[in-house]
């Protein structure tokens, strides 16, 4: 398998210095004792039959996501990378390839070193190199990441050339069938933020628009807006009106509608992200349209895939998707019991009433009609606005569809 023996070499200083392993070769009497160096050459053996069952391969990783997490049920640490990644087999270099990658355990502390945008060399296995996204595997002992000066292509055509683009208003007849059944979305960014937990945690939301999002901008619903739960880093690399690439699985259920739980995205045109200003400021702004679309928690569900898993995948990577499912559904749960920062249904008319405070001091004002026309003509956060500047009121105007609220100006007399 080697050239020579630096690698068996290699796994044994490794394994004598593993963290785990301290307290039993210090209760043999030490590194320098011949019992403890007999433990240590039997603990590298059982390696050495785990990596002759498998094809090792050197792999160079260009790192697009890089996650630490811990397991809820088990406490067990983690470390889930993705990115492109050029295999090296007998037959030489293969072509740039995306790749997910589990570190588990110990292993997990070998990811401490990974930065987003860094590119690695290392030793990995890989149970099939032919998927369009390949599952690579730590090898113990001989895993670690060597910073590398491997040159990679652009992410956006490597992204198109491993998916297909679905249009926004197509997922529904196109929903993810498991934990890898992606879809790639290209969008522009309409939100992009993080929101804090109950717990004291944060988690990441993010909203979407496409050119398919207007198709059906004269039906009740309005704007196909997409809505999604991603990583805090995720949320907060991108500004509004970003044109990005997001690789996403996409669910749908009656009572939350389509979401989607965005696992990694890129930059085509970047917006820089708006710095928090350090005044107090008041009225209405821009980042007060998220909330219309957003509404409060119970808007989004997080993606549960895990029944149709593929048989071909190995349980670690399984357990990898449990614990991001059940680390986003304890974040999204608990935020559904309390808004923490968005609007609460017990103050849908917080709008409102600030309007008609504003209407008191500066006197009344009558509303301008318009027609049927240019009432539909115009979108759902605008119909909105036109609401509040013009204090008509609106049950659960927050969170109102379109007809609702044409509705509404029609009893006000205000649609010719």
């Amino acid at each position: 398998m080697w050239s020579d023996d630096s690698t068996v070499v290699d796994l044994f200083y490794s394994k004598a210095e593993d963290p785990s392993l301290q307290d039993t070769i210090e209760s043999l009497g030490g590194s320098d004792s011949e019992i403890a160096q007999m433990f240590v050459t039997d603990a590298v053996l059982v390696d050495l039959t785990d990596i002759l069952r498998r094809t090792p391969y050197e792999a160079h990783l260009e790192i697009w996501e890089v996650n630490h997490a811990v397991i809820p049920a088990t406490g067990r640490p983690a470390c889930f990378i993705s990115g492109a990644a050029i295999v090296t087999d007998d037959q030489g270099e293969m072509d740039a390839a995306m790749f997910n990658m589990s570190l588990w355990d110990a292993d997990a502390a070998l990811g401490d070193v990974l930065e987003r945008d860094g590119v690695y060399k290392t030793g990995v296995t890989c149970k099939d190199l032919e998927r369009d996204v390949l599952l690579l595997d730590a090898i113990s002992g001989l895993t670690k990441f060597v910073k590398s000066k491997k040159q990679f292509g652009n992410r956006a055509d490597l992204l198109r050339e491993t998916f297909e683009v679905t249009p926004i208003n197509e997922l529904s007849d196109n929903l993810s069938r498991g934990m890898f059944d992606f879809r790639l979305i290209e969008g522009t960014v309409v939100f992009c933020g993080t929101q804090p937990t109950k717990a004291g945690g944060q988690f990441g939301r993010i909203m979407l628009r496409d050119d398919s999002s207007l198709d059906n901008i004269d039906s009740e619903d309005g704007e196909l807006i997409l809505s999604g739960i991603t990583s805090v880093e995720i949320a907060s690399r991108f500004g509004k009106y970003s044109k990005i690439l997001a690789l996403m699985t996409v669910n749908e259920s009656a009572k939350y509608g389509l979401n989607a739980n965005v696992k990694g995205a890129e930059a085509v045109i970047l917006v820089a992200p708006a710095v928090a200003s350090s005044k107090n400021t008041s009225g209405d702004d821009d980042a007060d349209d998220a909330s219309d679309y957003f509404g409060n928690d119970d808007d989004i569900e997080d993606v549960d895939l895990d029944d149709d898993v593929e048989e071909d995948v190995e349980d670690d990577v399984q357990e990898e998707e449990v614990v991001e499912e059940e680390t986003t559904q304890d974040d999204s749960n608990a935020d559904q019991d309390d808004d923490d920062g968005w609007i609460d249904d017990d103050d849908d008319d917080w709008d409102d009433e600030g309007e008609a405070e504003k209407e008191t001091e500066a006197g009344p004002e009558s509303p301008p009609t318009m027609t049927i026309t240019e009432a539909k003509a115009m979108s759902v956060a605008d119909l909105r606005a036109f609401c509040r500047e013009h204090g008509i009121k609106v049950k659960d105007l927050s969170h109102a569809r379109k007809a609702e609220i044409l509705d509404a100006l029609d009893d006000a007399g205000l649609l010719e």
